[in-house]
């Protein structure tokens, strides 16, 4: 068994009892319809195709929304270097849909500071950094919302 915690050891333990239990119960059920031979080949398409790691990577790549994800999760972790430390921690780039960047204000307070004073900074700031993305509007929200 793979190297887990005690807690993780019982799931994986309990998934596999209730998937062995599942295999078993499909081949019940299949032999009482199709018989002993032929249940054993007709069990195969009651479980996933096995897909390879390259189409499952080739499909997230192609996926339309993965150059946003990938520019969402570059702004999250250069985040505290291009806002700073007392903005950071009181805002979180929080979502990337369609060209438009929601920011996540800790509190109301802090919503207001960002609309107020603090936005045009950090759009420029943004767009300096990430100049080839396709950042339309920056929305600011509090937590929450």
């Amino acid at each position: 068994m793979p190297d887990f915690s005690k807690d993780d050891q019982k799931m994986y333990s309990s998934l596999r009892r209730i998937k062995r239990r599942r295999i078993n119960e499909i081949g019940s059920l299949l032999k009482e319809w199709y018989g002993e031979e032929r249940s054993k080949s007709e069990i195969v398409s009651y479980f996933p195709k096995v897909v390879s790691v390259k189409e499952v990577l080739s499909k997230i790549v192609s996926n339309e929304n993965y150059h946003e994800i990938e520019l969402l999760g570059k702004i999250q972790k250069s985040w505290t270097e291009l806002v700073g430390q007392e903005i950071s921690s009181n805002s979180k780039p929080l979502s990337l849909k369609d060209g438009n960047l929601t920011i996540q204000a800790k509190n109301n307070a802090w919503l207001a500071e960002l609309k107020t004073f603090y936005g045009r900074i950090i759009e420029t700031k943004i767009l300096s950094a990430f100049k080839n993305s396709k950042l339309k509007k920056i929305y600011f929200v509090s937590a929450g919302k």
